[in-house]
Formats: structure tokens, C-alpha cells, sequence
């Protein structure tokens, strides 16, 4: 082999494994984030739209790591019901239990949500503060009844595009009823962030046609849509919230 040809092939070389290096040094972060190993397991807390969103959420979270994820649901599990220690949801087994610490949750994330629009005439005329008196009252029994949880994350149930309300024929205030109760609920969740809780995923959907009826169950391509945003917000360790044992 010639020098000119020996020099080539050696520098053809360099450039190759150069290029591989940077590659993976680009990947890193990525992987170092890819799965939130602060937290054994996480219990997500909600309904039936919950229900909806979590198989996509949780796969993307564990990204192919342990299970970390589980759920504890009932059919329409509204805020005030987790409110109650002696709700029937709380005695049931979580959905895919975490691999460990399923009995002992270090971190539970309350999905939020409410049985009825948070009008003012529903409300004594004071939507937020309905909201939020509720939503006291369900961290305080998740203290109860999980008090292996280091950190209790509140998200608000799907919202419109933008926060925005979606229009529904039919419907009470022809409005979709998540879509209509999603800014109030956002707000509440302001005032009772603190210490040791934190706001969660503030999840809505692309387009109100995401929505499948009045009340804010998703369509096939709406729980595409918030599963994915919800389980790469948690992967990507969104929430820059520590673990803390200091209560609010």
C-alpha cells in the first residue's frame, strides 16, 4: 500500500470514529434522563379518562426500564371521591403495578377532576376556590392513605387547545365539560402548590375533535396526542420538583 493511500485510509478512519464518537455524546443526556429513577413508583390517581392515557404514558416513563407506573382508578373517580379515605378506589389493587414499592408509593399524582361545570351557580359563585377547598381535602387523605408518598404532583384533567373551551352540541352549557372546567381547575391547583406538592402535567388536547363526547373522554388519536405529552413531560424529568419529606 502506498503512503498517500495508507495516509488516506487512516484518516478516512479518524473521521468515522470521530463522527460515532459525537454521535453518542449528542445521545447523552437524552439517556440520562430517559427514565426518572428518582421515584421507585409512581401512582397515578384518577378516572376514567385517566384510564384512557396512562398505557401510552407509562411505557414511554419506564422506556423500557422497570415498571415504575401504576394507577388507581374508578369510573368516575372526581376529586372529591379521593377526598374520602373510605372510597371504594382506595381499597382496590392498583392497574400494572409497580415491579417495587407498589404497596408504598414515593410519588402519587392526583388527576383532577369534578362531576359537575364549575359554574358560578354551582359553585356558591367561586369556581377556583370550589376547586381548590376540594382538592385540599383530597392531598391531605392522600397523606393518609399513602404516607410513603415523598411528593404529590396535582394535573388538572385534559383541557382544550390553549385552555381553551370546546363547543358541543348538546351539552350542558354546549360546551365540553373538561374543556369548561380545566382553566378553573388549573387555578386551584396554584394556590395549593407547596413544600412537598407540585403541579403536574398541565395536559390538554391538540384540537377539540379530540375530544369523543360532552363530558372529555378522548378519541384514538386524542389519547396519542396526551399520552405521549404526559409520559415525555415525567421521562424528561419536567418537573424540576425534589423529593422532600417536609409537609405543607
Amino acid at each position: 500500500m502506498s503512503v498517500k493511500r495508507f495516509l488516506f485510509v487512516c484518516l478516512l478512519v479518524l473521521v468515522v470514529s470521530w463522527t460515532i464518537l459525537y454521535s453518542f455524546a449528542l445521545a447523552l443526556p437524552h439517556i440520562a434522563r430517559a427514565q426518572d429513577v428518582r421515584f421507585t413508583c409512581t401512582e397515578f390517581i384518577g378516572y376514567s379518562q385517566t384510564n384512557q392515557w396512562i398505557p401510552t404514558a407509562a411505557v414511554i416513563m419506564n422506556n423500557g426500564g422497570q415498571d415504575r407506573v401504576q394507577l388507581r382508578w374508578q369510573s368516575g373517580g372526581d376529586a372529591a371521591d379521593w377526598a374520602n379515605p373510605n372510597y371504594v378506589g382506595w381499597t382496590a389493587a392498583p392497574q400494572n403495578p409497580c415491579d417495587v414499592g407498589s404497596a408504598t408509593p414515593d410519588r402519587v399524582i392526583l388527576d383532577v377532576t369534578h362531576p359537575i361545570y364549575l359554574t358560578p351557580a354551582n359553585t356558591g359563585g367561586d369556581p377556583v376556590g370550589y376547586s381548590e377547598s376540594i382538592i385540599r381535602s383530597a392531598v391531605a387523605t392522600i397523606r393518609q392513605r399513602k404516607p410513603s408518598a415523598t411528593t404529590i404532583l396535582l394535573q388538572p384533567v385534559v383541557g382544550g387547545p390553549n385552555h381553551a373551551t370546546c363547543p358541543w352540541a348538546g351539552a350542558e352549557l354546549g360546551l365540553n365539560r373538561a374543556s369548561y372546567n380545566h382553566p378553573f381547575i388549573h387555578q386551584a391547583i396554584g394556590r395549593v402548590v407547596g413544600g412537598d406538592v407540585g403541579f403536574g402535567f398541565d395536559s390538554q388536547v391538540a384540537a377539540c375533535s379530540q375530544y369523543s363526547d360532552s363530558i372529555g373522554h378522548l378519541t384514538s388519536g386524542g389519547i396519542t396526542t396526551v399520552g405521549q405529552a404526559i409520559g415525555v413531560y415525567y421521562r424528561d424529568l419536567g418537573l424540576a420538583l425534589a423529593p422532600t419529606t417536609t409537609p405543607v
